[in-house]
């Protein structure tokens, strides 16, 4: 079941930050073509990141140790 709540979750991150990029460009904060395309552009760059933790060996500890180097009092 753990994979069926994954994708509801999932499911509704895209669906909010579509919603976020209509209401953006119907407000004329992004120009049109961006908010089309913010939730796309979102989901796609954490599908990226998602594929290059798992797919480059040295993407991983990279990634934690910057993540140390920004916590105070852990550098």
């Amino acid at each position: 079941y753990a994979n069926i709540v994954l994708s509801l979750i999932l499911i509704f991150i895209q669906y909010g930050t579509h919603a976020v990029g209509t209401t953006a460009g119907e407000k004329g904060v992004l120009p049109p073509i961006m908010a089309a395309w913010f939730g796309n552009g979102i989901m796609g760059g954490l599908a990226c990141l998602r594929l290059a933790w798992v797919a480059m060996p040295g993407f991983k500890a990279t990634v934690l140790t910057a993540i140390q180097g920004l916590i105070p009092g852990r550098a």
